[in-house]
């Protein structure tokens, strides 16, 4: 509700077990020898966006207030994350506007990879989860 008090919010992201798209998985864990790949999660402020037509090129404007950090992969495959979205959300329901999330590489790098499945994965249990708790 437009007048609820936001407690915690948290966001659960499930890694991948293969990719077509990135063979090796993630680009950073243990004996990789490739850079960090910490991610951000910024909040979505410049408007309403189409996932079929999305590009780097054509995305909406983010804030980095309240952003917050994944931290970088330790493991090929597989790799969950949860992060704090509480000023995330606060914020958008403070505003009225939402717009969704962000994720970028802390260092945008062709070969920095963070994989994580989507909303369309055919395996439900690995679909991203956004838990609210609000008074």
């Amino acid at each position: 509700p437009s007048t609820a008090r936001i407690v915690a919010a948290k966001l659960l992201l499930f890694g991948e077990s293969t990719s077509i798209s990135f063979p090796s998985g993630n680009s950073y864990y243990t004996g990789s020898g490739n850079p960090e790949n910490s991610c951000l999660v910024q909040r979505v402020t410049g408007g309403n966006w189409d996932q079929t037509t999305i590009t780097w090129n054509n995305m909406p404007a983010t804030t980095t207030l309240g952003q917050d950090t994944i931290l970088p992969s330790n493991s090929a495959f597989n790799y969950n994350a949860i992060t704090d979205v509480t000023k995330l959300v606060a914020a958008m329901v403070k505003s009225g506007k939402n717009y969704g999330f962000c994720l970028r590489m802390v260092t945008e790098d062709p070969y920095r990879v963070m994989l994580f499945a989507t909303s369309e994965s055919t395996e439900p249990s690995l679909r991203p989860k956004l838990i609210i708790r609000y008074r």
